[in-house]
């Protein structure tokens, strides 16, 4: 009975000193770090889509098809939700765009097809598959923390997009900073601006100013238009544009290869 009591008086004093606060001026232990945020780009809803658009091959043969057909037949083959933006819906209704697209390929490197072929953007969101203009795609993944990474084209693309991508625009005294902004934006072609070497002690050349209406005219014809009558010129060299004064394109390229790309010197 003594050693049981001593045991039951040890266990009491075990369980008090366990419940005894620490002294005074302990701080707490400080709790776990929070986990951090799930990157935009690892949704699991968007992971999800990609997946099936990388794992899903389509076979295609569509003559003279309108995007949207290709982009519905896309949708019922990978079960990935296909959206052509409202901006994009617009460019397509008035140039009444028909694709002729035969294919096996993944569902993305169809997307990649149909953007370049369209001169659109694509991007593949939590709610599914979207194709817009190259500025409204900017403005998505921006909204949704994406990385921004356009459709990348190669210089024959651009070379027919000179031709295939009809554009409007109004212009009232406007830059040709801005005006080259716009171009680059609704094409996502990319242009470089070249300026001529400036005259020590010579003014600032000041800012070209265009006043233009254009509707629906390839971009070729609006190139030359914009620039000519200010004594500029523009160029293809690659996947890119360059355009400035006309002696000073002149300067930077060389005549045509086979291929119609002009080469930097």
């Amino acid at each position: 009975m003594r050693l049981f009591a001593s045991c039951l008086l040890l266990a009491l004093a075990s369980a008090a000193a366990a419940q005894t606060p620490p002294p005074s001026g302990t701080p707490p232990p400080a709790p776990p770090p929070p986990a951090p945020a799930p990157k935009p780009e690892d949704d699991p809803q968007r992971v999800a889509h990609l997946r099936a658009l990388d794992g899903t091959v389509v076979h295609f043969d569509f003559r003279r098809a309108p995007l949207e057909d290709i982009t519905a037949a896309l949708q019922a083959a990978t079960k990935v939700p296909v959206r052509i933006g409202d901006a994009a819906a617009k460019v397509l209704a008035r140039r009444k765009l028909k694709l002729r697209y035969t294919a096996d390929r993944t569902g993305k490197q169809v997307l990649e097809d149909l953007a370049k072929a369209a001169a659109l953007d694509m991007e593949v969101t939590p709610d599914g598959a979207v194709l817009d203009t190259p500025r409204e795609v900017k403005k998505l993944r921006k909204q949704l923390g994406l990385a921004t990474k356009q459709v990348e084209l190669t210089g024959d693309e651009v070379e027919r997009l000179l031709d295939s991508k009809r554009l409007s625009l109004v212009c009232r005294e406007r830059t040709l900073a801005l005006v080259l902004t716009f171009l680059r934006d609704e094409t996502g072609i990319r242009i470089v601006r070249l300026e001529g070497e400036q005259v020590d002690g010579a003014p600032d050349r000041p800012e070209p100013k265009l006043t233009h209406t254009i509707t629906d005219e390839p971009l070729r014809s609006i190139l030359d238009q914009l620039l000519k009558p200010l004594g500029w010129a523009w160029a293809r060299q690659g996947t890119v544009l360059v355009v400035g004064p006309a002696e000073v394109v002149a300067a930077h390229v060389e005549p045509e290869e086979e291929d119609g790309a002009a080469v930097p010197r």
